[in-house]
């Protein structure tokens, strides 16, 4: 058995797939993740006109710091 004693820091990442990348950096600093940021953007001529966010790096589900840096990665139409 292997006890791991936690600061409270630790958080699962919230899964922001689907949403808007600009909603999805959101709701990551409202869970607590305040280094969100937008990450790699990949072209899609079929993409919604606000982007979609594809997922995390670390991804969804991680156990990480809430120190940590979140990359938002997502499509557009056309990356900034």
């Amino acid at each position: 058995v292997t006890i791991n004693p936690s600061t409270g820091e630790g958080a699962l990442v919230p899964n922001v797939a689907g949403m808007d990348p600009g909603a999805a950096v959101s709701s990551l600093r409202s869970a607590g993740f305040d280094k969100a940021s937008l990450g790699t953007c990949t072209v899609k001529a079929d993409a919604p006109l606000a982007g979609a966010t594809t997922g995390t790096d670390p991804a969804a589900g991680s156990l990480v710091s809430r120190k940590a840096k979140i990359n938002v990665n997502f499509v557009a139409i056309a990356c900034p």
